[in-house]
C-alpha cells in the first residue's frame, strides 16, 4: 500500500495577537573610540496577516508562506556612556541627563518555507527564510541642554529567520496556530552629525535580533483539508 498524494492549496489570513519581540545589544549608545557596549530588551505586541500555499504528500506538508505585521516596539533611553576621556569623572556610567534617543520597529515581514508532519487534525512544522524590519531612530538633546536639536534615521534591514509551530484544524476551513520564531537582523550603525553638540561625532552601533511567540488563525479557502488516504 502506498499513500495517495494530495495537493492542499490554501490562502490564510490571521491576526497574530500576542508577541514577545526582543531588541538586544546596542540599544544603549556608546562613544565609538570607547568600545563599551550596553544591552537592552523590549517586549511588545505584534499583529498582522499571513498567506501561503500547501502541498501534502502522505503525512508530509510543505509550501511557501509570507507575512506582514505591525509592532508596538518602541524604546527610549537617556543614558550616554562616559569614556575615560578628560573631564569624565565616572567612566562607564551615564552622563548627566542631556540627551534622548528613541528606537522604533513599526513594521516587519517575512518570506519563508514550511515543512511539517500531519496526523489527524494536527500539523507540527519547521519554518525558515528571510525577514525584513523597518528601524526608525531619533537622537535629540533634551530641555535644559542647549542647543536643542535632533536627527532621525530610517532604514530597512533584512536577516534570517527560523522557527517551529503547531497547527490544529478545528474543521474543514478554520485552523489554529501557535508558532515561535527567531530573527537576526545583524548590525547597523548611525553616524550622528546634527543631533546637537553633545551628540555630534558619535556613532551608534546596534545589533538587533528578535524572539517572537505568535498565535493566530488561518482560513482554508479551497475546501476541506485533505488527509492521507491509504490505497492498494
Amino acid at each position: 500500500m502506498e499513500p495517495e498524494s494530495r495537493r492542499t492549496p490554501f490562502l490564510a489570513s490571521a491576526c497574530r495577537g500576542a508577541g514577545l519581540p526582543l531588541e538586544a545589544c546596542g540599544v544603549n549608545y556608546v562613544i565609538p573610540q570607547n568600545g563599551n557596549t550596553c544591552e537592552g530588551a523590549r517586549a511588545g505586541v505584534i499583529g498582522g496577516v499571513h498567506a501561503g500555499y500547501n502541498w501534502q504528500i502522505g503525512h508530509v506538508v510543505f509550501g511557501p508562506e509570507a507575512n506582514f505585521e505591525g509592532t508596538s516596539l518602541n524604546r527610549t533611553n537617556n543614558c550616554l556612556v562616559q569614556d575615560a576621556g578628560v573631564g569624565n569623572v565616572t567612566p562607564g556610567a551615564c552622563f548627566p541627563p542631556s540627551c534622548s534617543f528613541n528606537t522604533q520597529l513599526p513594521r516587519q515581514a517575512s518570506i519563508r518555507g514550511r515543512l511539517g508532519y500531519a496526523w489527524g487534525n494536527t500539523l507540527i512544522y519547521a519554518t525558515g527564510g528571510v525577514a525584513f524590519t523597518e528601524v526608525n531612530t531619533t537622537y535629540s538633546t533634551i530641555a535644559g541642554y542647549a542647543p536643542l536639536r535632533s536627527q532621525s534615521f530610517s532604514q530597512t534591514l533584512a536577516g534570517g529567520t527560523v522557527g517551529a509551530g503547531l497547527e490544529y484544524a478545528f474543521n474543514g476551513h478554520w485552523i489554529g496556530r501557535l508558532e515561535y520564531r527567531y530573527a537576526n537582523f545583524g548590525t547597523f550603525s548611525n553616524a550622528i552629525t546634527s543631533g546637537g553638540g553633545f551628540w555630534n561625532g558619535y556613532t551608534e552601533r546596534v545589533r538587533l535580533d528578535e524572539n517572537t511567540v505568535r498565535v493566530g488563525v488561518s482560513y482554508l479557502f479551497n475546501g476541506p483539508i485533505a488527509m492521507p488516504i491509504l490505497t492498494k
